[in-house]
């Protein structure tokens, strides 16, 4: 395509009064969320996934919605993906020159610019970093840097980590109970049912996903598939004795999170033992 046309920006237009009623829908549900069993995905987790790829948001109908809605939105957006730029208007007008007077695209920024890919791109193991995880202390200062929106209305994400396998059964029923003001959430799972596959959980508002997509390096190598000189290069640096490659990997993205209440929920979800022995997060 470069050589007979530029790509000057990914754009995706939110309809502001329709995304703020179905995020207020989701967060007024009493009952849980709903667990997707098919392909099918809700309109909202695609709304969701087309503001975290996109260069610029624009945030359309903002005659249909007050000034401090569309500060609500906007700091929603920012929470979604940081990189954007959010221009506000009404029935869609935007100046010509202003979508394509300069470029904002990036074949490498674009497409990994939704939060919770920063997030875990963010906490590939730092030189020297043994277990793969990065230190708390790292979390904490990020945290502390927090964007005036994010103080102001409350948007907030953490990254949980651990080298343990979840009991399926606490994990699912812990995730489908309700996190209130969870906006979205995904990341890798690893169970003690399917000790040999990756998880992998997509939250969008009010609906959850669980696919298995491949197998953790570390059950290929046990089953003799694949050799330990055969690991790829981020996968050695991931690499943590005795269980390899698995771990859980889960970003949190919300309003109002309370990360210490989520984070003590999920340190009941592990099993007390692997493999005979204890096993330490």
């Amino acid at each position: 395509m470069g050589d007979f046309a530029t790509l000057a920006s990914l754009v995706s237009v939110i309809d502001g009064a329709d995304f703020l009623r179905r995020w207020r829908e989701d967060r007024s549900k009493k009952d849980g969320r709903e667990v997707l069993t098919t392909h099918e995905r809700p309109v909202f987790e695609l709304l969701l996934e087309q503001a975290e790829c996109a260069d610029l948001l624009l945030i359309n109908k903002c005659d249909l919605i007050r000034p401090d809605e569309a500060d609500e939105l906007e700091s929603l957006l920012r929470g979604l993906n940081a990189r954007a730029e959010i221009v506000r208007a009404e029935q869609s007008r935007v100046d010509a020159d202003f979508l394509l007077g300069r470029v904002r695209f990036d074949a490498q920024e674009t497409l990994r610019a939704a939060a919770w890919l920063e997030s875990l791109s963010a906490l590939l193991p730092a030189a020297g970093s043994a277990s793969g995880l990065r230190s708390p202390l790292l979390r904490s200062a990020a945290a502390a840097a927090r964007p005036s929106h994010e103080e102001k209305y409350g948007i907030r994400s953490f990254v949980f980590q651990a080298r343990r396998p979840f009991e399926a059964r606490k994990f699912f029923a812990l995730i489908e109970g309700g996190l209130p003001g969870l906006l979205r959430a995904k990341g890798y799972f690893w169970t003690q049912e399917r000790p040999d596959e990756m998880g992998f959980l997509s939250v969008a508002g009010g609906a959850t996903s669980y696919d298995f997509l491949s197998y953790w390096w570390a059950a290929m190598v046990e089953n003799g598939r694949v050799g330990l000189e055969h690991r790829p290069e981020l996968i050695v640096a991931l690499w943590a004795e005795p269980h390899g490659d698995r771990r859980q990997e889960l970003v949190f993205i919300g309003v109002g999170l309370e990360e210490a209440a989520i984070r003590a929920g999920l340190t009941t979800c592990p099993v007390q033992s692997v493999g005979g022995a204890a096993s330490a997060c």
